[in-house]
């Protein structure tokens, strides 16, 4: 610096060039328009000239970028934009852009040049991940966020668009948010969301992956190796799969020692457990190794946990067979198999045979034989090292000696899925299900004659299957013509759980003979003609016949109805109660049950049918019709009709004998008059208003 004593001012001298104070970085940042720039200062000759920076904030825009994991923001003014000055030109909020961070040295104030939009795909791409009644969203795969869809969207049928489809899309912006339009299907396997590396890792982590849209780092397709229970010394167990249901099954323990003394007893185990990926599903008889732990949820169940699956003949146990062989029936069959596999739920049945007097039970293999209900065979037991009393016992060397036939039997009852026979032997009702029915449901009818085969499934009780219908044409009822009558003296026994006496009833017909005895024949359900069960000591009419060489049996039962007198005794509304001669209790009817409409009164004769029902033991009237009208009731020119219940009064305890006053009907109430002279000869006078009469007297 210099003075100049002429001028009196200070002159700059020795004018040299600086290095620039601005810094612009090598490395390109993408982020996205948070505020639009709104004028066309540029932020840097603030920086530069000390300007007053929180004015150029005020006016300038802002970008958000992300970096290592942290998100960022950045000033920019029109001036930085790279390509056109012209702000009509600018990006808009939500646009992409691309720029660089230039730096002040002297201030370290820092904001975005170069700035331009980033080439936006003309699709983006992702995945379904949710639908709902009608929008859904979609999975991004540029970068770690959902978008919203409508249906309205989707070029094609919206059914065919199912969770996990990969789709192509436009991104559009409305009511300041992002919605998807423009919807396509792409083949499956086009979004790819990881880069998967080709290095293998050995230890915990089998392969690294890397999210294309965030960079993030995640260990996948983790795999379980042997070292592991090695190294944490893990007691391992040995066991059968013995049955598998949809996503979860039971084993078998076959180890010689059990690492939580569990014994015999069956585990449980599910899918989700088995540690190896296989294309091979677990069936019945795999041999697996395990870990045994507890329930979380039931801390005193044990279950198979890290489950792997071995070799054909991997496990080898000691076992010894009986050299007796014993004879005995199949009581239980395997469960059901399945349509769509050969899977069994349960692969063990039951065989009961006698042991020293004593009946007992073994299981066998549904690969041993097959077998069927009620089959007569013969077998060797073959009882293991670890096998307890009962555990660990089952029949091999299996030879089926009979097999039980086909029976036959009458349908009597269908319901909305499953129906009952009627044994032809009357001895009993088996159930049956529609799906075990050869043929149309609709063909069965009440008393069709079928035949089937014995089964229990696992459970307790048999069942009917193979169930096909007889034709028309087999049949073999013989009928014998006369009808005889006689009593119902044993009711039909139709409930499972009541073990009292047999299914079938009796009817017994007394002889009219001397010295002979009365005769009984058996009916069942199919044997009754309306399919009611009368009750003990009923009166029925009946044929015989003879099914199938079986002993005679009542078919065509009707109930004879006693016709007895009566009369009326009260009514109360829709019901009654008639007095029966013989009979101390009075008997309930209805009034829907009288017969040619008459009308009844107290007193009046009729004739019934008294019928009990069965189940409630009550009696009742059917089928009432009047024979003669009550004497107080002769006269027919009075027709009145029974007064309202609430409108009775109880005179029964009046005594209507004694002498006094008595109150006479002279003449009856009338309505008022229509006429104008009817009402000045009848009734009061005309009403007089007192104001006028008042005003009369003043005047």
């Amino acid at each position: 610096m210099s003075y100049d004593y002429r001028s009196d001012r200070w002159l700059a001298v020795s004018v040299t060039k600086l290095e620039t104070a601005l810094t612009v970085s090598k490395e390109q940042f993408t982020g996205i328009v948070l505020i639009k720039a709104a004028n066309q200062e540029n932020f840097k000759v603030c920086c530069v000239c000390q300007l007053s920076i929180q004015s150029c904030l005020d006016r300038s825009g802002r970008i958000s970028y992300e970096q290592s994991g942290e998100t960022f923001y950045i000033p920019y003014s029109n001036i930085d934009l790279a390509e056109d000055k012209n702000p009509s030109s600018a990006p808009n909020e939500k646009n992409k852009v691309t720029f660089y961070i230039a730096t002040n040295k002297k201030t370290g104030h820092m904001w975005a040049t170069c700035v331009k939009k980033a080439d936006v795909p003309s699709f983006s791409q992702g995945v379904v991940c949710s639908l709902k009644e009608n929008f859904g969203f979609i999975e991004r795969a540029d970068v770690v966020r959902e978008i919203f869809f409508h249906y309205s969207e989707y070029a094609n049928n919206i059914a065919e668009l199912v969770l996990g489809d990969d789709v192509q899309f436009n991104i559009q912006t409305r009511n300041n948010k992002e919605v998807a339009t423009n919807i396509s299907k792409l083949p499956e396997g086009t979004v790819v969301f990881e880069d998967v590396s080709t290095e293998k890792k050995r230890g915990t982590i089998a392969k690294i992956a890397k999210d294309r849209r965030d960079g993030l780092i995640h260990a996948t397709n983790v795999t379980l190796c042997d070292e592991s229970f090695k190294l944490s010394k893990e007691k391992r167990d040995k066991g059968v799969v013995s049955s598998v249901k949809e996503s979860y099954g039971f084993l078998q323990i076959l180890s010689d020692t059990s690492s939580t003394g569990v014994g015999d007893a069956q585990l449980f185990f599910h899918f989700n457990e088995l540690y190896e990926s296989t294309n091979t599903p677990v069936v019945v008889g795999d041999e697996i190794e395990f870990t045994i732990a507890y329930d979380p949820g039931n801390k005193s169940k044990p279950i198979a946990i890290r489950i792997r699956k071995l070799a054909k003949g991997s496990i080898r146990h000691e076992q010894s067979v009986s050299s007796q062989t014993y004879t005995g029936s199949v009581v239980q069959e395997p469960a059901v198999r399945t349509k769509k596999g050969s899977n069994l739920t349960s692969e063990t049945g039951l065989i009961q045979y006698s042991v020293n007097g004593r009946d007992a039970t073994v299981v066998y293999m549904v690969k041993d034989a097959d077998l069927r209900y009620g089959d007569k065979v013969s077998f060797n037991l073959c009882e293991t090292k670890r096998s307890s009393e009962s555990g660990g016992r089952k029949a091999v060397n299996i030879k089926l000696l009979s097999r039980l036939g086909t029976r036959q039997g009458f349908v009597c009852s269908l319901k909305e899925n499953f129906g009952f026979i009627e044994t032809v032997s009357l001895d009993e009702e088996v159930f049956f299900h529609y799906t075990c029915y050869d043929g149309n449901v609709g063909e069965l009818t009440i008393g069709s004659l079928v035949e089937y085969h014995m089964a229990c499934r696992g459970g307790s009780r048999m069942s009917a299957e193979n169930v096909k219908l007889v034709p028309k044409s087999k049949g073999y009822i013989e009928v014998q013509a006369p009808i005889l009558s006689g009593k119902v003296s044993r009711i039909i026994n139709s409930n499972p759980s009541n073990e009292k006496g047999d299914y079938c009833g009796l009817i017994t017909v007394e002889s009219n003979k001397s010295g002979e005895s009365a005769v009984t024949y058996p009916f069942g359900i199919i044997s009754l003609c309306n399919k009611r069960c009368p009750p003990d000591g009923t009166q029925v009419e009946f044929q015989v016949a003879q099914v199938s060489g079986q002993v005679d049996r009542a078919i065509n039962v009707m109930v004879v109805k006693d016709v007895v007198n009566g009369k009326v005794d009260s009514i109360r509304g829709p019901t009654g109660f008639l007095d029966i001669e013989n009979r101390e209790k009075k008997v309930y009817f209805r009034l829907s049950d009288i017969q040619d409409n008459s009308t009844l009164h107290v007193g009046d004769s009729v004739q019934c049918v008294v019928v009990t029902d069965s189940n409630t033991s009550r009696t009742s009237a059917l089928c009432v019709r009047k024979i003669k009208a009550s004497t107080s009731f002769s006269n027919t020119e009075i027709e009145t009709s029974e007064r309202p219940q609430r409108l009775k009064v109880k005179v029964k305890s009046q005594n209507t004998t004694s002498e006094g006053p008595k109150v006479v009907l002279i003449r009856n109430p009338v309505g008022p008059p229509t006429n104008e002279e009817a009402r000045k000869s009848t009734g009061f006078a005309p009403r007089v208003h007192r104001q006028s009469v008042g005003k009369a007297l003043v005047a």
